[in-house]
């Protein structure tokens, strides 16, 4: 009894009540590199409780199916099951039991499924992490899932899910729009709820494509009653997502994303920054060539920490990323070897910090007042990498004003947007697109 009670804890619930173990046997698995168990079940004879015993004679099993289980120990298993078939001593009708044990329409256990199945649905990771660690052919499990368990081909999107996606049950009252590279650089847009937080019931709209025209389309098939509901769409400064937006969802107030504005002028100060180390490329190339012409082998110049000028300016990238109160002491020495060097980058640096600081005001008012200082101290700065941040600035001025209301940032959409490029890099080359969107509502929407 002892023994039963341990094996069927290694076996799918219940099955030892109607079969017995028959045989072991270790067989190479299908990499050949590793052992796996066969387990053969054979079914007892006992004729199925609602048939009177009596009347029925064993007459013999089924062919021998191959059904996959958990594995034991690391090992796959794979149980021979044999099923007995009874026949009518009079009439001669055949009987036999059906075993809600095994999963209709593959060679796998119910338990083994519904596992699988929700290990696909639940976790951002390809399918041959979750067939690695329970010894299944990443092949089958594919199969399985898209086939027989997910309710793939009987999606109601399917017909249209290379075009667009939409769940208008997860429109909430604050979304974030965004877009994102999905496979070979093709952009989709993605709309979530802010709400969700990455999780399920994130996803509003999936859009193939860019183009404000297209994203207006989709989106109204939305219902009318249910975009009129959002109050804020968070976004970057892509004008095709503005205008969607604003024709999609009339009453929403659009917040340029904090973090988009920031970078556009950190971007400029890298500008600064590659400029003057081209220039210092240029130089110790031309130093090096005069070395040449004089026969003596070249020796650059160093600063104190060590750097030449062309080191200097490329070790300086994260460095003028950061706030001073955020440098390290080798940053620190670097930051005034650096603008002691070049005027021009301490001056980008020091402009962009302002530019920075402006976000940690909680009042509109006041911020506004100080963006058109600095756009006015960008003009006088004269440094022509900032034009186009000042420019940009004047066009989005009242969405880039509307964080100050709420603070509310794009950052749900970008963690949403990780998540995605993340499970994409996992699936290593999966290309059919189609399914792989089905996968993403599976788990967002």
């Amino acid at each position: 009894m002892l023994d039963k009670q341990i094996l069927s804890m290694f076996l799918p619930e219940g099955i030892l009540d109607y079969f017995e173990i028959t045989g072991v046997t270790e067989l190479p698995d299908y990499t050949g590199k590793e052992l796996e168990l066969h387990i053969e079940l054979t079914e007892y004879n006992k004729v199925p409780s609602e048939y009177n015993s009596e009347d029925y004679e064993s007459k013999g099993f089924f062919p021998t199916k191959k059904i996959h289980d958990f594995p034991i120990r690391d090992k796959a298993v794979y149980l021979l099951v044999k099923r007995r078939r009874w026949r009518h001593k009079v009439d001669k009708h055949e009987i036999h039991r059906d075993f809600s044990i095994f999963a209709k329409g593959v060679k796998m256990t119910q338990e083994l499924s519904d596992f699988l199945k929700k290990q696909v649905e639940t976790r951002a990771i390809s399918m041959k992490e979750v067939s690695i660690n329970l010894r299944v052919s990443p092949a089958k499990l594919r199969r399985h899932y898209k086939y027989q368990s997910s309710g793939y081909t009987q999606w109601d999107q399917k017909s249209h899910a290379d075009d667009y996606l939409i769940f208008p049950k997860n429109i909430g009252s604050k979304l974030s729009i965004d877009e994102v590279s999905l496979a070979k650089g093709e952009l989709y847009t993605f709309v979530t709820n802010k709400d969700a937080h990455g999780k399920q019931g994130s996803l509003v709209a999936v859009i193939n494509g860019t183009k404000s025209e297209k994203i207006y389309q989709i989106l109204s098939k939305l219902p009318e009653s249910e975009r009129c509901k959002v109050q804020e769409i968070t976004l970057d400064m892509a004008n095709n997502m503005e205008s969607a937006s604003k024709r999609a969802f009339p009453l929403a107030q659009l917040v340029t994303d904090r973090f988009h504005v920031v970078r556009l002028a950190t971007d400029a100060l890298q500008h600064v920054r590659i400029k003057h180390r081209w220039k210092a490329i240029d130089k110790e190339n031309l130093a090096i060539e005069e070395a040449k012409k004089k026969g003596v082998r070249y020796a650059p110049d160093r600063f104190i920490n060590g750097d030449t000028a062309k080191e200097l300016l490329a070790r300086s990238r994260h460095l003028v990323s950061k706030l001073p109160d955020k440098w390290t002491d080798a940053q620190k020495l670097r930051a005034r070897i650096l603008f002691r060097e070049f005027p021009e980058i301490q001056k980008a640096y020091w402009h962009v910090v302002r530019f920075r600081n402006i976000y940690t005001k909680t009042n509109k008012s006041t911020a506004k007042k100080l963006f058109k200082q600095w756009i006015n101290q960008t003009n006088t700065l004269n440094i022509k990498e900032f034009f186009s941040v000042a420019n940009t600035v004047k066009s989005h001025f009242e969405s880039i004003l509307n964080f100050f209301d709420n603070r509310s940032t794009n950052a749900a959409a970008e963690s949403f947007n990780s998540k995605i490029k993340l499970f994409r890099a996992n699936q290593r080359g999966v290309v059919d697109n189609k399914f792989f969107l089905f996968r993403i509502m599976k788990l967002f929407a």
